[in-house]
């Protein structure tokens, strides 16, 4: 069973316990226990997401993993030229037999121009059960789609033809992707399998 949130992009203010949990949980990092955890950043099949200029877009995350996690920082990163405007995104909650959510608080974070390298910027998302119920996830090692990121390309720079690479993100306070086990104590940084949006002409 599962449920669409729609989730509006925070403030700092708001950022900060949510920040300081994913530093606490990756204050010591270790090598993937089971098999390898794996995000795609884009279509499960490899396959281009095609737009227009000017059109607005989702681009879907897909997570494999075999572990029960606590929390996920997850930041991808477009080139700043193509992007006219971050409208944060959906994230779908999934629910275990007893009804239970994975994580009560899920928020859209304020973007980071110049990261991971100068001309990109990282859009990220963070998903964590509160302190005092540490709700899980854990797919199964099944692809499951997590959540979208939703932006609007820019009508100006872009034309028929050109491509935009999606990457692994950085928080220069965080880092790269982080998945964060139960007790707290480490996380592991999971394999990120980049996408791609082709920019098709209108009505294509």
């Amino acid at each position: 069973m599962t449920t669409r949130i729609n989730k509006s992009i925070t403030s700092a203010a708001k950022q900060l316990l949510p920040l300081l949990l994913i530093a606490m949980a990756a204050s010591l990092y270790a090598e993937d226990p089971g098999l390898p955890d794996s995000v795609i950043a884009g279509n499960l099949d490899d396959s281009f997401i095609e737009a227009s200029p000017g059109d607005t877009i989702d681009i879907p995350v897909w997570i494999k993993n075999d572990e029960n996690i606590i929390a996920i920082y997850l930041p991808i990163a477009l080139d700043s030229q193509y992007i006219a405007e971050d409208i944060s995104g959906n994230f779908y909650d999934i629910f275990d037999s007893l009804n239970t959510p994975h994580y009560d608080t899920v928020d859209f974070l304020i973007h980071f121009p110049d990261e991971p390298i100068e001309g990109l910027t990282t859009y990220s998302f963070i998903a964590h059960g509160s302190p005092k119920f540490w709700y899980v996830f854990n797919s199964g090692y099944e692809w499951v789609h997590m959540a979208d990121f939703r932006f609007i390309l820019s009508s100006e720079n872009l034309s028929a033809g050109d491509t935009i690479p999606i990457v692994q993100g950085n928080s220069p306070r965080i880092g790269g992707i982080h998945f964060s086990f139960r007790d707290a104590t480490f996380s592991i940084h999971p394999k990120f399998i980049t996408g791609a949006i082709a920019i098709v002409p209108d009505g294509y």
